[in-house]
């Protein structure tokens, strides 16, 4: 009697998962509401798979998945038949799936206009996918004819065209061409916008044909630059902190002056060649595209901040607050206990009316959510305790004039109507829009260093935050890991 081989470690996670779901294999799997949940689950640790294709590609296996889904779809390994290559083969398939879809009649040269048609400089609207990609900055024209790119431009007519909540259809290129917050895929943390979600579908898929070692390496040079730009931006905010009377200014207009000079020198400069095959090069671009859009949105906060006043209230109360460090779990009970001694300072008049003691009250809610928010986007999740004047500066945030502004967010598919007050958005705390939280910190860190009588201090350290945002920006267009690697080893040794 042949002996059964033991299962592997994915066969049994599969395994569990679809029983626990009730998802039934042997069935119409790919309509249930069930299996359509785990294309929102990422596997940890597999570069960008969900659970979905973990399942398919452990249990399903490749012959009832073509059966499925045909010949051209992501994660199909055979080779395509010269006649599947042909042009007419393959156009005529996506019209049969525009039939069985969408219940839609579509011809051959109505695919071909799709792809391929020119609108001119009059008509930017009417172009065809290959030109709308190369305008966004992805040349599919640059890469060899072949299966890889097929399979590439079959998907994406699929994606574009597939009829989504309310019959809506996606635009790539518009979602592309406006990199935000919003569009990064934030599902491994339990955080998801809806074009968070359009661009998970876009890369999990991709990620189907994309080398584990390159999607592994595109993962840890973007998280390492990342690092190494923050180390840099960390040395201008201690000589930012460290400042007593103007006594770093000096030091930092040498650096903004040089930095600025260098920039000057060394940016933008002409795109490298792309050196992977055309759907790992797509897969860079994605995550790219991402990391361009938190640069972005992180620049744009810091242009929002107001002018204030310069501070002349108890300034000696604020610097004592700075050098006192409070638990964070304790935050909270501080506020409230402490209410009668920072009232003054918060509002930086004394005595306070009873109006503002309400405001005090109701703001102290939404500063303890602030501090989940701090830890997200910044560096200080791993402490256990912050400055008590971080929780002041929140405070004015969030009991002076600016918590009703409505602030500008544009992206893909937004609705003028889901602006909100930042005083609404810091209520729902991890919650809110990210670009958002990124501009009530910087609003908080704006308040932080006015109280100290930093105000030029910070001012010039955004000015360098800018000019290391186009450093990064020129990194994170590049077309081909060597090609990000080299500049971020050119631009690091240049400013260091």
């Amino acid at each position: 009697m042949e002996e059964k081989k033991p299962k592997t470690y994915l066969e049994v996670m599969c395994t569990a998962c679809v029983e626990h779901r009730g998802i039934d294999l042997e069935g119409d799997y790919w309509k249930q509401p069930e299996f359509e949940q785990l294309k929102q689950e990422m596997v940890a640790g597999t570069y960008g798979l969900d659970m979905a294709w973990m399942v398919e590609k452990t249990l399903v296996g490749q012959k009832r998945l073509e059966e499925i889904y045909g010949p051209y779809w992501l994660g199909i390994e055979r080779e395509l038949t010269p006649e599947e290559r042909r042009q007419s083969t393959w156009f005529k398939s996506l019209c049969d799936w525009e039939e069985r879809q969408n219940d839609k009649a579509v011809s051959e040269e109505n695919v071909w206009k799709y792809f391929f048609r020119d609108g001119g400089e009059k008509n930017p609207s009417q172009l065809g996918l290959v030109p709308r990609l190369k305008r966004w900055g992805f040349d599919v024209d640059s890469f060899p004819d072949g299966q890889d790119k097929i399979k590439l431009l079959y998907f994406i007519y699929c994606y574009e065209n597939k009829k989504r909540e309310g019959g809506k259809t996606v635009r790539l290129t518009k979602l592309l061409e406006n990199p935000t917050t919003e569009n990064v895929d934030d599902s491994i943390v339990g955080h998801q916008t809806k074009n968070g979600e359009l661009t998970q579908e876009l890369k999990c898929n991709i990620a189907r044909e994309v080398p584990e070692d390159y999607r592994a390496r595109v993962n840890a040079d973007i998280v390492q630059m990342g690092r190494n730009w923050n180390d840099f931006l960390a040395h201008i905010r201690f000589w930012v902190e460290n400042s007593r009377n103007g006594s770093n200014l000096p030091i930092l207009y040498g650096v903004r002056d040089e930095l600025k000079k260098v920039a000057d020198e060394m940016l933008p400069g002409a795109r490298g060649a792309y050196q992977a095959p055309i759907l790992s090069s797509f897969y860079l671009k994605l995550s790219e595209h991402e990391q361009l859009g938190c640069e972005n949105d992180l620049m744009d906060a810091g242009e929002t901040l107001p002018e204030l006043p310069k501070l002349t209230f108890r300034l000696e109360e604020y610097r004592k607050l700075e050098d006192e460090q409070i638990p964070k779990e304790k935050a909270e009970t501080w506020l409230r206990n402490k209410k009668e001694r920072l009232l003054p300072l918060i509002y930086e008049t004394d005595p306070v009316t009873k109006q503002q003691e309400k405001d005090y009250d109701k703001a102290v809610e939404s500063v303890i959510k602030l501090i989940s928010v701090s830890d997200f986007n910044t560096a200080s999740i791993g402490r256990e305790d912050l400055p008590e004047l971080w929780l002041v500066a929140a405070m004015q945030v969030m009991t002076g004039e600016e918590r009703k502004e409505k602030p500008e967010i544009n992206y893909y598919r937004h609705q003028t109507s889901e602006r909100r007050t930042l005083e609404n958005e810091a209520k729902d705390g991890l919650n809110s829009r990210t670009k958002s939280q990124l501009i009530l910190l910087h609003r908080i860190n704006h308040r932080y260093y006015a109280c100290l009588g930093l105000e030029k201090e910070d001012a010039c350290a955004f000015e360098i935050e800018k000019i290391i945002s186009r450093f990064r920006c020129r990194e994170l267009e590049a077309n081909s890991l060597d090609e990000m690697e080299y500049l971020h080893d050119k631009f690091m040794k240049a400013i260091w």
